[in-house]
């Protein structure tokens, strides 16, 4: 398994899917390592990287074991749209003369002079983010997504033009499938995930600000986003609650109390927290997207992320839903229905 190599210093959706894979996977017996730990002379039958927005530690992996088959779990953010908009005045300059590519090739170095991340590879360097996205891409002998738009999106940027693809949602943790019952509150929104612009946070807060709800917010800065998280403790008033990283045990009260979960972010590729609040029987409203639409289709509510004024309705329609989506979610996202599905795929790719 393969990844950012600061995947476990500063934790994220894409740290949670690979966790919860491994989790699955060992139930069905199936042997592990990351890049951080490999063993003398290991020879891996496989390997499986864990987000297309960071190849730097995919290609390195890949110089030293240049026959192994290639898998790779998209985990994909296009930040594009959410640079254009950004509080920061120089990103959004510089979203006018730069490429998307270019502007993440630009953000790993800006990280690696403020010693927040080690400097990337030589080879990443060099060629730059779309083509080192594209080699991983080449390279690859099958590519999860977690909707059939992803792909497309990833495709089109990238300019891949053939390449096998299989739909295949991230593993939902055990603990959020539990028949323990839990009185749900009146009037409680909950929102579980990390601070940063394209989560919206600061949007949802102002939208809930001195009404008759109660925001509880669960989820710590992205290292790179801390005036973000400042400033939305300072717009905060008495009905906004903050809570830091929280275990699955306890997520699951706080998913199976809640009257409704809400992600507004301005760009999901799945939104894990969604699928989570889902497992626990718990309404969901997400941000409008072509992917999260293809998705949840009518099993969830949509906002307009943008709009301000489309978060309260959306919520007050999901307080209305009478069917809860667990038994969709367990079909989908049941950690032993990943794993099952996992192995059927490696063992395609492995024969051919």
């Amino acid at each position: 398994m393969t990844t950012r190599v600061d995947a476990f210093i500063r934790p994220g959706g894409d740290t949670n899917h690979l966790l919860q894979t491994v989790s699955a996977l060992k139930m069905l017996g199936i042997d592990w390592t990351s890049q951080l730990d490999l063993p003398r002379d290991f020879s891996p039958d496989l390997i499986h990287h864990f987000n297309l927005n960071r190849p730097d530690q995919a290609l390195e992996i890949l110089k030293q074991f240049k026959k192994a088959p290639l898998v790779i779990s998209s985990i994909f953010v296009d930040y594009s749209e959410i640079d254009q908009i950004s509080n920061r005045l120089r990103i959004r300059l510089l979203t006018k003369v730069l490429s998307s590519s270019r502007m993440e090739w630009m953000k790993e170095i800006a990280r690696s002079v403020m010693k927040q991340r080690s400097w990337p590879p030589k080879e990443y360097l060099i060629k730059g983010h779309a083509n080192s996205v594209q080699q991983l891409l080449n390279r690859a002998d099958l590519l999860l997504v977690a909707s059939q738009t992803e792909a497309e999106r990833i495709f089109r940027i990238y300019g891949v033009q053939q390449l096998r693809t299989e739909i295949c949602l991230p593993p939902v943790h055990l603990t959020y499938f539990s028949s323990s019952f839990i009185q749900r509150e009146v009037d409680v929104v909950l929102c579980v995930a990390r601070f940063e612009p394209l989560k919206n946070q600061l949007q949802l807060i102002k939208a809930l600000n001195n009404t008759r709800f109660k925001l509880k917010l669960i989820g710590d800065s992205a290292p790179n986003h801390l005036n973000y998280f400042k400033e939305c403790k300072e717009v905060a008033n008495s009905n906004i609650e903050f809570y830091s990283f929280q275990s699955e045990k306890e997520l699951f009260k706080e998913y199976a109390s809640a009257s409704v979960h809400i992600l507004p972010s301005l760009f999901e590729t799945t939104g894990l927290s969604t699928l989570e609040a889902m497992a626990c029987g718990c309404p969901a409203v997400v941000g409008g997207g072509e992917e999260v639409k293809e998705i949840f289709g009518d099993r969830v509510e949509y906002i307009n992320p943008k709009r301000i004024n489309s978060i309260i309705p959306a919520i007050e329609r999901a307080l209305l839903r009478k069917k809860n989506q667990k038994a969709w979610v367990y079909k989908k996202a049941h950690p032993e229905v990943i794993a099952s599905r996992l192995v059927e795929l490696y063992q395609k790719v492995l024969s051919e």
